[in-house]
């Protein structure tokens, strides 16, 4: 049997203090630890159900697959999601009044009592993200990353 030798060739290596995909990716992976745990020991529910609360809340009694596209999750993961917080009693899951193949989801008093509690919580949090930018600066780093989520989105065209 043959052993591998170390290569003696040099290796171009990224720097991940510049590289925007692995900046973004340990970001997001921070941001996302931090945050599903504080919100299931807070609060019971997990980042995926805060998502989803969120995406209700920016369109009210709205079908199950608009909540998928506005909160950006795959129909599993929102499917999940929305069973949990229907268990929970903070969403009304109900057949579509026209299409029988979607299903309308609107907020109990308990979910928008929780999505009120929880948002402040997380408009906390991003004043302690973006700690030490000035308001101007705030608003450039919210264009730029709309720009590079546009251009990630072009990318799987």
């Amino acid at each position: 049997m043959k052993h591998a030798t170390p290569s003696e060739k040099p290796v171009a290596a990224i720097d991940h203090n510049r590289y925007v995909p692995f900046l973004i990716i340990s970001i997001s992976n921070g941001l996302y630890r931090g945050a599903s745990q504080f919100y299931q020991n807070t609060f019971g529910i997990g980042v995926t159900e805060w998502r989803v609360l969120t995406a209700l809340a920016a369109e009210p009694n709205t079908t199950a697959n608009r909540l998928c596209q506005i909160a950006q999750l795959d129909k599993a993961a929102a499917s999940r999601s929305l069973r949990v917080l229907e268990a929970e009693g903070y969403v009304l899951i109900a057949p579509h009044g026209t299409d029988a193949r979607k299903r309308t989801v609107a907020f109990t008093a308990s979910g928008l009592a929780l999505y009120e509690k929880i948002l402040g919580v997380a408009l906390k949090r991003q004043e302690r993200i973006v700690a030490g930018l000035s308001g101007d600066e705030t608003n450039t780093l919210i264009a730029l990353l709309q720009k590079v989520r546009t251009n990630v989105a072009r990318m799987e065209d």
